[in-house]
């Protein structure tokens, strides 16, 4: 069938699916409507020729999805023998409502939307007499159209008043108000007030949203719906918590003393641009301390909203009006992650907010991963990292004996941290406790597990053994022998004059060092003498070098010894 307006209908498509168009047409020139959009389908020949427009964001379109949600607007509208319940479902939705008392085993009323009424936005009024100041649990059911399931269950408390004479005139109405006048009466950054009117007594409820969002908020008048005695027909709610510059659709209810629901068509506003508000910054130095800094194009007060959520729930706030802004909040938890954002109120009364920030408020370092390896006899590698670049200072203590107690650091600010511990007493267990401390002063402290240096079974090795030796003017030798060794030891030689000599042992010094010096005064001029070097530690284990040769140096003679011996080794008559 040739036609120029043509129209598709499908079925069986899975829901919450986009779907993309793709238009066939053929032999002649025609037009494809797929409202709201039109193609053009220029002259094509008899061969069937296929068009796609499958890129084309206008020819696409997305099924809507199965009920899943039903969510509670109030059920605070409330009287001695009725109760006004608002919901809304995220689908188009019939809906029922049950009730009864908690102590009730089975319902005692059921209230139904009308038969074949389908739609996300429902008010429900039971109307059936209550019992005054009673608590009623109730639950809504709701199926759409495919007859999806949803439900919410909640309570709802009846008032202590009795009936009033204004109830009792209107239990006849079946009329709902007639909303008019509605109108933007105070427009700010982050509020606005609607006002309108109702050609009788009524409540007052705004519902909005974002421009391009379904209706997710609403708001009332706290007075007027605690009692219906306080219905009026003028209405004045104030929204709050506006995003400045944000268009915002909104549409006001009214519900009389009976029930009634009168909702008036979609209207919207737009709220204030915010002062140019700038170089938001937090500067954290002290412990548990923020200073926030900020600037605004116009003369503001200053407010800070903060807490540990974006619900915030502490306010720090100066009513001086300034351009440059700074506020510092204290008593912060450490290692928290704080929400906070800035306010102002400039001299029209028009209230601005930043966006939410973050920030963590100064603590101590932090110290992790410490570790601590490669212990030998008197000595360990301790490692951590902090958090923030710290000194390192190390104490060690010896709970036995306090004399090899002692404290060991690194004053260099890092954040990956060695320390190798040195000249600690063999075989002891001692005791850790590290201190770190940042750039602003700020200090921690911890305690660690206990470790214990290895055993000293091993003697001391000795090197680099170096002699020397010199004569002295009263014709004495004096011998310098040193040595080095590996760890801290004593210092003895032992010595022979040739080698079939008797051996002499001397405690040069019993102070543990690793340099050892010894100095001999009793060795004969032109002698040669064996030594041995030896160094025992402080667990006793003795070390002993190899053997050394040292030649003295010969006295120094005159001329007229130099000739009386050249006599006597040539004649042998000079001495006698």
């Amino acid at each position: 069938l040739y036609s120029m307006k043509h129209l598709a209908a499908w079925s069986v498509l899975n829901s919450m699916t986009a779907l993309s168009l793709v238009v066939t047409s053929s032999e002649m020139s025609v037009t494809v409507e797929s409202a709201p959009v039109v193609v053009k389908v220029s002259e094509l020949s008899s061969v069937y020729e296929t068009v796609s427009y499958a890129d084309d964001s206008s020819l696409t379109f997305t099924t809507t999805g199965a009920l899943q949600t039903v969510t509670l607007v109030s059920d605070d509208v409330t009287t001695n023998d009725k109760a006004v319940i608002e919901f809304r479902t995220d689908q188009n939705a019939n809906c029922s409502i049950t009730y009864k008392r908690p102590e009730d085993t089975t319902n005692e009323g059921e209230k139904p939307e009308s038969v074949g009424s389908y739609t996300k936005n429902h008010t429900v009024t039971i109307t059936d007499i209550l019992y005054p100041d009673t608590a009623y649990d109730y639950t809504i059911s709701c199926l759409d159209e495919d007859l999806n399931p949803a439900s919410l269950a909640d309570q709802f408390e009846t008032s202590d008043k009795a009936f009033s004479q204004g109830d009792i005139d209107a239990s006849g109405d079946s009329t709902a108000p007639e909303i008019s006048s509605v109108s933007i009466s105070d427009l700010k950054g982050e509020s606005a007030v609607v006002t309108w009117n109702t050609n009788e007594k009524a409540n007052s409820l705004v519902m909005y949203s974002l421009d391009g969002s379904d209706f997710n908020k609403i708001a009332g008048d706290s007075l007027v719906l605690t009692s219906s005695e306080n219905y009026s027909t003028a209405h004045t709610v104030t929204i709050n918590d506006l995003i400045p510059a944000s268009k915002y659709v909104f549409s006001v209810i009214s519900s009389d003393a009976t029930g009634n629901i009168a909702q008036s068509a979609q209207s919207s506003f737009t709220t204030k641009e915010p002062s140019s508000l700038s170089s938001v910054k937090v500067l954290s130095k002290a412990l548990n301390q923020a200073t926030i800094t900020w600037e605004t194009g116009e003369e503001t007060t200053s407010v800070v909203e903060y807490g540990l959520t974006t619900a915030y729930g502490d306010t720090k706030e100066s009513k001086t009006k300034t351009k440059e802004h700074e506020i510092t909040i204290s008593d912060l938890q450490s290692g928290q992650t704080y929400h906070f954002r800035v306010l102002g109120e400039d001299a029209n009364g028009n209230l601005f907010a930043s966006n939410d920030n973050t920030f963590e408020p100064k603590s101590p370092p932090k110290i992790s991963g410490f570790k601590v390896d490669e212990i030998t006899e008197h000595g360990a590698k301790i490692t951590f990292t902090t958090n923030v670049p710290t000194d390192t200072l190390v104490e060690y203590t010896d709970a036995d004996d306090e004399e090899n107690s002692g404290v060991q650091g690194k004053p260099d600010f890092a954040t990956k941290h060695e320390l190798v511990l040195k000249n600690l007493e063999s075989g002891t267990e001692f005791g850790l406790k590290l201190k770190v401390r940042d750039e602003d002063g700020n200090e921690t402290e911890e305690t660690f597990q206990n470790f214990k240096t290895s055993s000293d079974e091993n003697a001391p090795k000795i090197e680099q053994v170096r002699t020397d030796s010199a004569l002295a003017q009263n014709d004495k030798v004096q011998a310098i022998i040193s040595w080095k060794t590996d760890e801290s030891a004593d210092t003895k030689l032992v010595y022979k004059e040739g080698k079939a000599g008797k051996e002499t042992q001397v405690n040069v010094s019993d102070v543990m060092t690793t340099s050892h010096i010894a100095v001999i005064t009793s060795f004969k001029a032109g002698t040669v003498y064996y030594f041995n070097a030896i160094s025992v530690d402080a667990a006793g284990n003795e070390a002993k070098s190899g053997d050394f040769a040292l030649l003295t140096p010969k006295r120094k003679e005159n001329i007229i010894q130099i000739i009386v011996n050249n006599f006597q080794d040539i004649f042998g008559w000079a001495q006698r």
